[in-house]
């Protein structure tokens, strides 16, 4: 029984790991109400192609119309990643759904929620009676050895996070 132990354990962890990694993002959309204006066009920007639509870091160099307002959170983070992609991708996602070219980026990060722990123990013992009969009596030694050990773990939980304009080009 003490070997099926850090077996359940195991399971337990790689379980709760892939219901954190495997959450959605939480993306509201605001669509944007009003006249249209002649909005701030750069003479350049840089702009992340990684996309499925171009992520520019400011001001488009041309002419657009606003579409929406996005903010976006992302299901809890694995330890190697850094919550931009995992924040941005949604919003992209999000923005195709409403005919947008291109987004801007207006912010993103990272930002911790609570923590989690996870910890494992385990306990073995070992018992041994000797003894004998002498007589109308009955003699009996016992020894009782036992050890364990433990270990504990806590990690942040982190989310990332984004806001970022829908635009569609002139």
């Amino acid at each position: 029984m003490s070997a099926a132990l850090p077996l359940v354990s195991r399971l337990c962890f790689i379980a709760l790991l892939a219901l954190l990694l495997c959450g959605c993002a939480n993306v509201e959309y605001t669509a944007y109400s009003g006249a249209q204006q002649n909005w701030p066009v750069g003479r350049g920007s840089f702009v992340q192609q990684k996309f499925d639509l171009p992520v520019y870091l400011g001001p488009p160099d041309r002419p657009y119309r606003l579409l929406g307002y996005m903010e976006v959170e992302s299901a809890p983070l694995a330890v190697w990643e850094t919550g931009k992609s995992e924040s941005i991708k949604p919003a992209v996602k999000e923005a195709i759904k409403h005919g947008a070219d291109a987004v801007i980026l207006l912010a993103s990060g990272t930002n911790v929620r609570g923590s989690t722990t996870f910890t494992s123990g385990q306990w073995g013992s070992n018992t041994t009676t000797t003894g004998g009969v002498y007589g109308d009596y009955f003699n009996a030694q016992s020894r009782t050895t036992g050890g364990g050990f433990g270990s504990s773990t806590t990690v942040p939980i982190r989310k990332g996070y984004a806001r970022v304009i829908a635009i569609k080009f002139l």
